[in-house]
C-alpha cells in the first residue's frame, strides 16, 4: 500500500468521530504491521508518474491516485469503500492491468478471504 494510507487512516477515523486515543493507536497498529512485514509500503516518489496519469485519465484525487496507483504497481486487488475508486470506469481502467477492484460487499458476497 502506499505510505500515504497511515494518514488516510488518520483522517477516516478522525471525521468519523473516533477519540483520539482510537486513531492514535490505529495509527500506531499500522506501523507496527509494516515493521513486522505484514504490510508492504510503496514510497509515494516512486508512484508519481503513475498517479499523474490516474488524475488525468480517470479524473481521480491525488490520494485516491496514488492509492491505485500502488496496487497497479505491485499487481494486487484493492478492497475499497473509497466512491471515486468504486467508479465503473476506474474498475474498468485497473482490470486492464489485471488489477481488480472490490467493495466490501462484493467482497464478502464474493466469499472472498483475505489471505
Amino acid at each position: 500500500m502506499s505510505e500515504w494510507v497511515f494518514l488516510e487512516v488518520v483522517r477516516g477515523l478522525t471525521k468519523a468521530g473516533y477519540p483520539k486515543d482510537k486513531v492514535i493507536q490505529a495509527y500506531d497498529i499500522l506501523k507496527e504491521m509494516v515493521y513486522l512485514g505484514f504490510i508492504e509500503v510503496v514510497p509515494v516518489a516512486t508512484l508519481l508518474e503513475k498517479a499523474k496519469e490516474l488524475v488525468v485519465e480517470l479524473n481521480l484525487y491525488a490520494s485516491d491516485a496514488v492509492n491505485l496507483a500502488s496496487a497497479l504497481m505491485k499487481k494486487v486487488d484493492v478492497i475499497s469503500e473509497d466512491k471515486h475508486l468504486l467508479r465503473n470506469s476506474v474498475k474498468n481502467y485497473a482490470k486492464k492491468f489485471g488489477v481488480r477492484i472490490y467493495s466490501l460487499r462484493e467482497f464478502y458476497r464474493m466469499g472472498l478471504h483475505i489471505q
